[in-house]
């Protein structure tokens, strides 16, 4: 009998259905299960610091992160190299890192700020090869406009204690910049 009545008691749980009482329920296991993708958005690039004689070049880049799932999930780092992307170039230019951790909230939404510094080099590279200068009323206007690949990067995130490390490309985007001096 005291085998029995658990037996019993868990079949009445189930509408007396042998099928429904071994069959594991999967109810909200496939919501859970679902693979679903996090969605980076470009909002924005801007000029932080230009000296090109100087050597120095920096600018921040604000992504858009939109986190689909029901759990929070941690920016913890983000980093990539930028490379000349125009035909016969290459060269690396700098490098952009994420400014500190983000958290994005289960179905939420986050801006990632990178700051974006090229290396002396890259700065030599972009102002021999990709800026001009008008001369306008008030001031001269330096234009500096180049495709940039976005490469090597590393992206640190983190879902209820569980770290991953994804490495890969980001593709291409357009830098361009135009500043008027006195």
């Amino acid at each position: 009998m005291l085998v029995v009545a658990p037996v019993v008691y868990g079949l009445q749980l189930h509408g007396m259905s042998p099928h429904a009482y071994i069959s594991p329920r999967l109810e909200g296991a496939l919501e859970v299960l679902q693979p679903r993708v996090v969605e980076l958005g470009f909002q924005g690039l801007s000029l932080v610091e230009a000296d090109l004689g100087g050597g120095v070049l920096k600018a921040e880049l604000t992504l858009s992160i939109s986190n689909p799932t029901p759990f929070t999930l941690r920016v913890e780092g983000f980093r990539f190299s930028l490379f000349c992307a125009s035909q016969g170039h290459g060269q690396q230019l700098g490098e952009a890192t994420l400014k500190g951790v983000v958290e994005v909230p289960p179905q939420g939404s986050r801006t990632l700020t990178l700051t974006t510094s090229l290396t002396p080099e890259g700065v030599s590279h972009v102002a021999s090869h990709h800026t001009s200068y008008r001369v306008e009323e008030g001031g001269v206007r330096m234009i500096i406009d180049f495709p940039a690949r976005l490469g090597d990067a590393c992206v640190k995130v983190s879902v209820e204690g569980i770290a991953v490390e994804l490495r890969g490309e980001l593709g291409t985007m357009p830098i361009r910049f135009e500043v008027t001096r006195p």
